[in-house]
């Protein structure tokens, strides 16, 4: 477990470092200090409750979760390049555009595209108890239907419900 837990780190690095520099030292390096300690908490509670409802779900649904996951995995690979393929496009129109353009001048797309990150993370941020309650209440409701289904009685048992 100790050596899985290594190379899960080291794997995941090309997906959570870039965003964890440009959330946490971005934070850090844009105001003081304590804002960016605060971020960094911020972000290792997020990162540790989903890794830890990832393994409590396999955990106690073991094999059922599994071979769900398993047959996800086929769609999870085609939407993320389908993303991955349009943040791409999207970076790469966003510097054309800058560099061919005036400095100080921006274009209509990417004023659009900057108007709804602005949007969405002002919504997030000013919404962000009640969509931390919703996203633990549903990770608690769902640990809770795993516990309480271990305890039912298997279906030929006599005092199961039928």
């Amino acid at each position: 477990v100790f050596t899985f837990g290594i190379s899960y780190a080291l794997a995941s690095l090309s997906c959570t470092l870039p965003v964890f520099l440009s959330v946490v030292v971005g934070s850090a390096t844009a105001t003081n200090f304590a804002s960016g300690l605060v971020t960094y908490i911020a972000y290792s509670v997020g990162m540790s409750t989903l890794l830890m409802a990832l393994t409590i779900a396999v955990a106690f649904a073991k094999q059922g979760v599994v071979r769900w996951l398993r047959s996800m995995l086929k769609y999870v690979h085609r939407v993320s390049a389908a993303f991955l393929v349009v943040a791409g496009l999207y970076i790469v129109f966003f510097w054309i555009d800058n560099l061919a353009s005036d400095p100080g001048q921006q274009r209509a797309a990417t004023g659009f595209i900057d108007r709804l990150s602005a949007t969405l993370t002002n919504w997030i941020g000013d919404n962000s108890s009640a969509i931390g309650l919703l996203l633990g209440g549903l990770v608690a409701l769902v640990v809770i239907s795993r516990v309480l289904k271990r305890f039912e009685p298997p279906a030929d048992h006599p005092t199961a419900v039928q």
